[in-house]
């Protein structure tokens, strides 16, 4: 749902933003995700390439595929990193 509607809906209503659309996009998401203060920075930066190639083709699927394989890589080395007792 929050592909839906930050790049389905919300994107292509800021076009007054110019090319500057696709990194607001990406701020306004990533702060969206208030319960994680400590991950904003670095859901704006490898988020935005992703947002951004959306911007340029007009194609939802690729961050559609983005969002859910990044959480998964997220969660896996999370886990990993706590049974090795890493953190």
């Amino acid at each position: 749902m929050e592909e839906l509607y930050f790049r389905g809906f919300l994107l292509p209503r800021l076009p007054q933003l110019g090319k500057w659309a696709p990194l607001f996009n990406t701020v306004l998401f990533s702060v969206y995700h208030f319960w994680a203060p400590w991950a904003v920075l670095s859901k704006i930066i490898f988020g935005f390439p992703g947002f951004w190639f959306v911007w340029r083709k007009h194609d939802l699927r690729a961050t559609i595929w983005m969002h859910p394989g990044s959480t998964l890589v997220g969660t896996v080395g999370g886990i990993i990193a706590l049974s090795m007792g890493v953190i």
